[in-house]
This record gives structure tokens, C-alpha cells and sequence, in this order.
């Protein structure tokens, strides 16, 4: 009865606390898009600036060149952050992209400040008669611009290179050790059984095929594939994959999708938060996961992998999850 109570009286705050939420994005995304203007403006006036000191633009005035300036970096800096997105998102992900993007968008409300203490030295100018070599504030001048990029460039990489140690640092914790530094026996151990590997059973009254070698020149087209998900192919279901003290490494395989422009490959441990392995970039119907370290034993058994296909700008379902486990590590052998 409390229960339907609270349900009750929770309910009709749901819409106040939705409106709330999408109030505080859309104050969010202004504030970033504000000081990305601020950093437009900050452009113009540099540019402006340099300009003017060259023989062809001198016989044009202020107004004229801060009005093509504007509207060149309005169309130019769009562009330029949409490339760098793209290269940084391919390169250290998105996570530590959008926030470098929004600590350097905020860094853009430092420029209002910037352009008072230029102000007030051109101003200090005008008082002594124009004479740029008498300005007290001359020598700060023109190493602030400088000063003011760097700290900017610098809080944004710092930002962003935080978010990409941290990320890695969740999911290396999440199932993978670190090799280990020294193994005390007490005895002989046994070398473990090799494990084998289920393979498919023909129908009965249907003559066997070999099983293709290269399968990634020859995967299977599926037709139809708006709603289909992909067709695992390798590795098996419960395969194991042996692990050295070198690491391990595991291939992916599936089949293809007609008209599939790219393809999600989905890898996690069983006690895992962050998966292993989440590229939704992929072009090939394979991938090939290097681990380095090894995975300890409660963390062996019971991965997952899954992958969908993106057809006509839509994602498929993605196929059923097949399980593989990790075998133990081999062991060196200790010479006394």
C-alpha cells in the first residue's frame, strides 16, 4: 500500500523532472555554443589585426574586414572542429572528445577578459598620443595572446587525456590482471588437457563438406538483412582460448550482411562493468583481440561476444550472444 502511495505521488513529478532535465541541456549546449562565439569573435580580431599590417587589405577599413572575418570563421571553424572530431574520436574516443571539445568551448569565456586588457592598453595608447612604444601595457600585449592559447590548449588536452586514462583504466580493472612477477610451486604441476573443439554435425543423408580455410574471402552473404542480425561464425560456442606468458589472441569472425556499411563487435567478461571490445566502426567481417597480460581465473569463464550490422543507416538486432572462456596460463618452467 506505501508502495502504490509513493507511485502515486511520484508520478505527476515525472514531467516537471523531465522539463527540468531537458532545461538544464539546452542551458548546457548554450552555454558551450557562447563560448564557442566568444572564441569566433576572438579569431576575427586576430586576424583583423594581422591584416591590417599586410600592403593589400591596408586601404580597407575596420568594419569591411571584421564583417568578412566573422563570416569567414562562422563557415571555417564548424568545419575545422568537425575534422578534428572525427580524427579525435577515431583515435582516443568520444567520451574524452566531447569533453575536451566542452573545457575548450568554456575556455572561449576567457576572452572577454582578453579583449578588456587589449582595450585598455590601446586605450593608455590614445592617451599619450598614439605612440605604441610609450604604452605601459605593450610588452604584456604581446605575449598575452600567446599565453591565453596555451593555457587554453593545455586544460583541454589535460581534460581529455584524463577521460582517455581513465577509461582504459576501468576496463583493464574490469577482468584483465597483470602478469605475475614470480610463481611458487609446491610441486609438479599437471599440463592441462587439450580442450576440443565442437564441430558441427552434417544431417543425416547429406554428404560432409570441407571446411573452408579462409573464411573471410568467402563468408556468407545474407540477403534480406533489414531486421536479420549477422551469423557467428568462429569462435565456437565454449571455445577456449589458451592462454602464454605472453598474452593471448582471439579471432572474431561472422558473416557478412548485404549492404552493411560497417559492423559492431561486442566483447565483455562475465564480471565485467566496460566491455573489452565495443568498435561499431568496423569494415571487414573479422577482428583480432590482443590481449596483453592474462585474465585470472574467476574472470575465465563466461565471455560474450555479439555483433550487429548498420544497413541503410539503421542498426540490425544484434545476433544471440555466444559464449567462449579462457583457458589457464601456461606456466614457465623454473629452473633452479
Amino acid at each position: 500500500m506505501m508502495i502504490v502511495g509513493c507511485v502515486d505521488f511520484i508520478s505527476p513529478l515525472l514531467p516537471i523532472a523531465g522539463a527540468v532535465a531537458a532545461a538544464v541541456l539546452a542551458l548546457f549546449a548554450i552555454t558551450v555554443l557562447l563560448g564557442y562565439l566568444f572564441w569566433i569573435a576572438y579569431v576575427t580580431a586576430i586576424t583583423v589585426r594581422l591584416l591590417q599590417r599586410t600592403t593589400v587589405c591596408k586601404q580597407f577599413t575596420v568594419v569591411p574586414l571584421s564583417i568578412v572575418c566573422a563570416v569567414a570563421a562562422l563557415i571555417l571553424v564548424p568545419l575545422v572542429l568537425l575534422g578534428m572530431q572525427k580524427l579525435l574520436s577515431a583515435a582516443i574516443g568520444f567520451h574524452a572528445t566531447a569533453i575536451g571539445f566542452v573545457v575548450f568551448g568554456y575556455c572561449g569565456y576567457l576572452v572577454p577578459g582578453v579583449k578588456v586588457i587589449h582595450l585598455a592598453g590601446y586605450l593608455l595608447g590614445k592617451m599619450r598620443n598614439d605612440r605604441p612604444v610609450e604604452q605601459p601595457l605593450a610588452p604584456i600585449l604581446r605575449r598575452f595572446d600567446y599565453a591565453f592559447l596555451t593555457l587554453s590548449m593545455s586544460l583541454t588536452t589535460i581534460s581529455m587525456v584524463w577521460i582517455y586514462m581513465e577509461r582504459g583504466r576501468a576496463h583493464a580493472s574490469s577482468s584483465i590482471a597483470p602478469p605475475p612477477t614470480r610463481i611458487v610451486t609446491s610441486g609438479p604441476q599437471p599440463s592441462p588437457a587439450p580442450q576440443a573443439i565442437a564441430q558441427p554435425q552434417p544431417l543425416a543423408g547429406t554428404p560432409q563438406q570441407p571446411v573452408p580455410t579462409d573464411t573471410f574471402d568467402k563468408a556468407k552473404v545474407i540477403e534480406n538483412a533489414t531486421s536479420q542480425a549477422p551469423a557467428l561464425r568462429s569462435p565456437p560456442v565454449n571455445y577456449i582460448c589458451e592462454q602464454s606468458t605472453a598474452g593471448a589472441s582471439l579471432k572474431f569472425e561472422w558473416d557478412a550482411i548485404k549492404d552493411a556499411t560497417r559492423y559492431h563487435l561486442h566483447v565483455i567478461g562475465p564480471n565485467a562493468r566496460y566491455p573489452v571490445v565495443d568498435t561499431a566502426t568496423l569494415q571487414t567481417v573479422s577482428y583480432t583481440y590482443v590481449l596483453r597480460g592474462y585474465v585470472i581465473g574467476k574472470n575465465a569463464r563466461g565471455w560474450r561476444w555479439k555483433v550487429r550490422a548498420m544497413v541503410e543507416d539503421r542498426w540490425t538486432d544484434w545476433s544471440e550472444p555466444r559464449v567462449f572462456h579462457f583457458g589457464p596460463q601456461e606456466r614457465p618452467v623454473e629452473t633452479k
